[in-house]
């Protein structure tokens, strides 16, 4: 039985894609397919690159950390600092990156909230996460590669 309705549907099916019609006569429906602009879609990749460029500047590395320990460095104080005075008119997230120890992460996450309640910054217990951060790190021999390989760049 559930190959006749198979046989059935393909037969309709194949006859209103040979013929343009349905059985009934009507003609089938078609959706309007107007093309995108010349560029539409570079523009929205390129946008799309440019908003996980903006968002990676609300992460906090490990590197930030002094001797990997709860301590920010002089550089990643004053990266929490500029984080902190721009975080009120943006959508993004400060991201702290993880490492193994569950209360490292818990004490460092912590004490990224404290700062950004003392620098005023409303809901900042919701705004601060341990994730891994999208964006990915090159080692010097890889940027110096890429950046040979790009068209404005190299020699």
């Amino acid at each position: 039985m559930k190959r006749l309705y198979v046989l059935l549907f393909g037969g309709v099916l194949s006859a209103t894609v040979l013929l343009g019609r349905p059985l009934n006569g009507q003609p089938a429906p078609t959706a309007p397919v107007s093309p995108l602009p010349n560029g539409a879609c570079v523009r929205w990749w390129a946008a799309k690159q440019a908003e996980r460029a903006a968002a990676d500047e609300y992460v906090i590395y490990k590197c930030e950390w002094h001797l990997g320990g709860t301590l920010l460095t002089q550089s990643g104080f004053a990266h929490l600092e500029r984080v902190a005075r721009h975080i009120q008119g943006t959508r993004f997230c400060v991201v702290i990156q993880p490492e193994l120890n569950i209360q490292l992460n818990e004490l460092r996450r912590q004490q990224v909230i404290k700062f950004l309640t003392d620098y005023g910054v409303d809901n900042a217990g919701h705004r601060v996460f341990l994730a891994h951060p999208e964006a990915e790190g090159l080692n010097g021999s890889e940027a110096e590669r890429l950046f040979l390989q790009h068209p404005q760049g190299g020699r």
